[in-house]
């Protein structure tokens, strides 16, 4: 009888071990997709570079003030980083909880002020350049709020 107790303590975790073992590349891929869909509309690549957009005091809302430019798109890493889910996080419908990375290394980045039209110097960027959790809780998607402008090629200057 201890022993059949004892099975059934440790069941559901046997479960959720299974469950995220065999849908865990599954979750990465679509963590991964989800990512890039927001990424999309904050990093935008033009030419051989990228653009990410800074708001004035870091609102996403308030106006562009300062456009970076990360040149050598070969450089840009795209990774999804899941945490361990514990049984009370799938008992709450939490099927993936994670960081999602855009990471810009040794290569060259720049910025233009938007107020004086001006680049400013070059200098080597190195490390982990966006990022910002996501989770799919009951089937849908979310991700925490970015304090990034959204930006579009049209607000790249034309005489980079």
């Amino acid at each position: 009888m201890k022993k059949i107790i004892s099975f059934l303590a440790v069941y559901p975790l046997i479960l959720s071990l299974i469950s995220c073992s065999q849908s865990g590349t599954n979750s990465l891929a679509e963590a991964r997709n989800f990512g890039e869909s927001i990424l999309k509309d904050y990093a935008v690549k033009c030419g051989n570079s990228w653009y990410v957009g800074f708001s004035e005091s870091g609102w996403a809302e308030n106006p562009l003030a300062t456009l970076r430019q990360l040149k050598n798109s070969d450089k840009i890493a795209i990774d999804v980083i899941p945490d361990l889910l514990d049984e009370s996080d799938i008992l709450k419908g939490l099927e993936f909880n994670g960081l999602f990375q855009f990471s810009y290394n040794d290569a060259p980045g720049r910025d233009y002020d938007v107020k004086k039209k001006t680049w400013g110097p070059w200098f080597n960027n190195n490390g982990a350049y966006i990022h910002f959790r996501i989770q799919k809780r009951n089937g849908e998607w979310s991700a925490e709020r970015l304090f990034l402008r959204k930006v579009s090629c049209a607000d790249v200057p034309k005489n980079d």
